[in-house]
């Protein structure tokens, strides 16, 4: 039956494709339309909402990934398929970007317009520049390479007389390159990857395989003690930071609507039972998280850490803060990663009631995954091949639908935050006396971070050490890439509604430990090559970090030894850092 499923699949495919060419077709010539060709040095204005436009597609894609990778608990082959398409949209916008706009006129807005010099600091950041490398760091040789022939052939034709092997486009962005701070962006490019890897690969694949195996124990118990068992176990999956929740809500509608199709109550009865328990499920989670926020926020370091004192986490307080339901809010509450926002919610202290009112239209988002995990189960266990693939059909639309609202939830929580810090940034940039401790902590580190980044300057760092971090960062690049775009050539698309102990799938007969070795494809090599590249370059990444931590301590203690700080230095400790 699953050959047929996907002989049925290709036949599928091959039928639409016609009509996925057109709507992308009409997308691009949209595309076009709405953006012509910016090039005249004048043009200041064109080139500014150009600009605008491509930060808020970035944060769109963002976005993407973040659902993408929600979504894999209801469909591994969705999500694969979404990451890939937002990699590479992300290659395609920043090459349309370069090629609409140019250089010369980039440099020009940014240097003229107020909003866009805002935008610079977050642009040259390390954490910025960071992931830039990471989506386009496998690119940078071949681009090089290219320049040097381009340089060969300028030669040839006795266009040039320069003897060096670049062109002067390629030697500019070459000294531009020389003047970042490369340990530092070794560091964070590989904490990119490892936060990736944790979200959307390891915690979405453990996630589904478990509430699988759950799925699995719980098919022969009563109905009400299926419910509370459910309940506190998605309660505590909530109380995960990596989690999401899409996972928990689709296993809902496989799990109760199966067993209440057996019942008095019904496969609708089932369905409502369901929707209206991750309903209250969520809003209890989120009361569980805001309470985490809450007593971690007493810490002013953790205040720090969560950047209460700058402007786009004042514009989110800004938002959350006015009563009722109003779109932004719900937007935000909504559309933002579950366990993240709840928690800084509790950190700015917001008030609970409003949270959780405001978090309510979230049944928008969890009632079609329900729909989808009861329309996988069917409404009998006895159904044929082609009511299988109908109600299949269904779960896949319910998924989608589920799947664009959580996206325009997202989509609409960054345009709020975009629109209220363009318009609020100098009020929300006011220093505010509930912040001056965390402003204090900022400043009593300051000579400790700046010890920090001396040491962790590429030119200061022993060749041994940046040969260990720059080859574990360019390892761990190219794991990214594989992770990105090449899910499916490397671990098997399982869904929460597939069965770990399946003699066509997994068969692990039950054993969880067992199907999380096979979730990794067994027939290539691939998936095991590119964990262990990625655990080694870990490894050296720790390694790095507990060699760089102790030398800028010693660094620090020192001069403080020396007196070269100020006489309030010696009461100042060193804290962890690049965490």
């Amino acid at each position: 039956s699953r050959k047929c499923g996907q002989v049925n699949l290709i036949w599928f495919l091959l039928w639409l494709s016609p009509f996925i060419a057109a709507m992308s077709n009409i997308v691009i010539g949209t595309f076009c339309a709405l953006n012509g060709t910016v090039r005249s040095s004048s043009d200041i204005s064109r080139a500014e909402k150009a600009i605008k436009q491509f930060i808020f597609v970035l944060l769109v894609l963002f976005i993407c990934i973040w659902v993408g990778a929600s979504v894999a608990g209801a469909s591994m082959r969705l999500s694969g398929t979404l990451l890939a398409f937002c990699g590479a949209a992300m290659i395609a916008l920043f090459l349309w970007l370069y090629f609409e706009v140019g250089a010369k006129l980039i440099n020009a807005t940014l240097k003229s317009s107020r909003l866009l010099k805002r935008m610079l600091a977050i642009v040259t950041n390390d954490w910025f520049r960071s992931g830039f490398l990471c989506i386009f760091g496998w690119m940078l040789p071949g681009m090089f390479l290219i320049e040097v022939m381009r340089q060969r052939v300028r030669r040839l034709r006795g266009s040039t007389n320069s003897t060096q092997w670049l062109t002067p486009e390629a030697t500019f962005a070459l000294e531009f390159f020389r003047n970042w701070s490369w340990g530092s962006i070794f560091i964070k490019v590989n904490w990119l990857v490892l936060v990736y890897f944790t979200v959307s690969v390891g915690v979405a694949k453990v996630t589904v395989l478990f509430l699988s195996w759950l799925n699995e124990e719980l098919r022969t118990i009563p109905l009400t003690w299926v419910c509370f068992i459910f309940f506190w176990v998605g309660f505590t999956m909530f109380m995960l930071p990596p989690v999401p929740g899409i996972p928990v809500y689709f296993t809902s509608g496989i799990l109760i609507g199966a067993q209440a199709r057996d019942t008095s109550i019904g496969y609708v009865g089932g369905i409502l039972i369901a929707t209206a328990l991750t309903l209250v499920l969520k809003i209890v989670a989120v009361c569980g998280q805001y309470s985490i926020g809450y007593f971690l926020g007493k810490s002013v370091k953790v205040q720090q850490l969560v950047m209460v004192d700058t402007v786009p986490t004042r514009a989110l307080e800004r938002i959350l803060m006015p009563r009722g339901l109003h779109i932004g809010k719900v937007a935000v509450l909504v559309g933002g990663p579950d366990w993240p926002t709840s928690v800084i919610c509790g950190i700015l202290r917001l008030n609970l009631f409003q949270c959780c009112l405001g978090t309510v239209p979230v049944i928008l988002v969890s009632a079609p995954c329900v729909l989808a995990g009861a329309f996988m189960a069917g409404p009998s266990a006895t159904l044929t091949s082609t009511e299988r693939t109908l109600w299949e059909a269904l779960s896949n639309t319910a998924v989608a639908v589920s799947l664009l609202g959580q996206l325009a939830s997202g989509i609409l929580a960054m345009y709020f935050i975009q629109d209220t810090i363009s318009k609020h940034a100098d009020e929300l940039a006011k220093p505010r006396l509930e912040h001056a401790a965390v402003s204090q902590l900022t400043e009593s580190e300051k000579e400790y971070n700046d010890c920090y980044a001396e040491v962790i300057h590429w030119k200061a760092l022993p060749k041994f050490w940046l040969f260990l971090i720059s080859s574990a960062s360019i390892i761990n690049v190219l794991c990214f890439g594989a992770f990105l775009l090449m899910d499916e050539a490397m671990f098997e698309n399982f869904q929460v509604a597939d069965s770990i102990s399946d003699p066509d799938g997994l068969a692990c007969d039950g054993n969880l430990g067992c199907a999380l070795v096979r979730i990794v494809k067994q027939d290539t090599p691939l998936g095991w090559c590119v964990l262990f590249f990625f655990a080694c370059a870990c490894v050296v990444h720790f390694i790095f970090l507990q060699y760089i931590g102790r030398k800028a301590r010693n660094v620090y203690k020192s001069r403080l030894v020396k007196g070269a700080f100020a006489d309030d230095a010696a009461v100042r400790t060193p804290s962890k850092q690049e965490s």
